[in-house]
């Protein structure tokens, strides 16, 4: 108390209202992390204790992935509002509501859709202190290697190939002759005179191989993944008609 009433030396919760003990003032620590707050009402000589909010629980908290990956915000407080960044800027807020500013948001449920990127994140809620930032481990998303649809082979024409990869959004930059493919900015094939852009690769030379890496914005290229050889071979002359006995002169076609 401030006045010459007898102090309490018990606690309360902070949801409980006002309560008092010797020796404080407004905001020190009195017992188990717990902070004395402002009067709620003028000229009360007691101080209502209030705690710090427990900090946010990021799942995942990072790792490799590769597709978005949709991350939550949970924690044990209740009516509490969780602010976080993706961008490296650390969040902010006061008295339960999230900072205007450009990079923090609001939520408790979003998507990581940028490798090496960190969450950070805070709780916040009226009346009590915001929670510390916690920071997450780092997330890479890498594009997942492409698959062949024709994977080499033995064939009489021109032969296509087209691929496919289990990350969504994934852009194919392939060769035909021999060099390797090239995307040198995230989810743009290189423009290097070899590198063709598109999920159909068609083979027209024998002997050749197709080269393809999947590239996306903001993602890890994927390794480059290399085919078996196609082999082209002109198909075997028929006649038409075939070899018989005519009564006259007969005219032959090939193919």
């Amino acid at each position: 108390t401030l006045d010459n009433y007898a102090a309490s030396t018990g606690t309360t919760t902070p949801s409980t209202g006002l309560v008092s003990q010797a020796g404080t003032t407004q905001g020190s620590t009195v017992t188990n992390g717990l902070t004395w707050g402002t009067a709620r009402t003028s000229g009360q000589t007691a101080l209502e204790l209030r705690s710090d909010l427990k900090n946010p629980v990021i799942t995942p908290n990072g790792g490799s992935f590769n597709n978005d990956q949709s991350t939550t915000l949970t924690g044990s407080d209740s009516g509490v509002t969780y602010c976080y960044t993706t961008d490296g800027a650390t969040p902010g807020a006061s008295a339960g509501t999230c900072n205007s500013d450009g990079h923090t948001q609001s939520g408790t449920s979003f998507n990581v859709t940028a490798t090496n990127t960190t969450v950070k994140a805070l709780a916040t809620k009226s009346g009590w202190t915001n929670s510390a930032v916690v920071v997450s481990s780092v997330f890479t998303l890498t594009v997942l290697p492409p698959s062949f649809g024709t994977n080499g082979g033995s064939y009489n024409n021109d032969t296509s190939s087209t691929q496919t990869s289990a990350t969504t959004g994934t852009t194919f930059c392939y060769t035909t002759d021999g060099a390797n493919p090239a995307a040198t900015t995230a989810g743009t094939c290189d423009n290097d005179g070899h590198t063709h852009a598109g999920d159909t690769a068609t083979v027209s030379v024998s002997g050749a191989v197709i080269k393809v890496l999947g590239t996306k914005l903001n993602y890890v290229n994927s390794s480059i993944q290399v085919s078996n050889a196609f082999t082209l071979t002109v198909g075997a002359v028929s006649s038409h008609p075939g070899a018989g006995s005519y009564a006259g002169t007969q005219s032959v076609t090939l193919s």
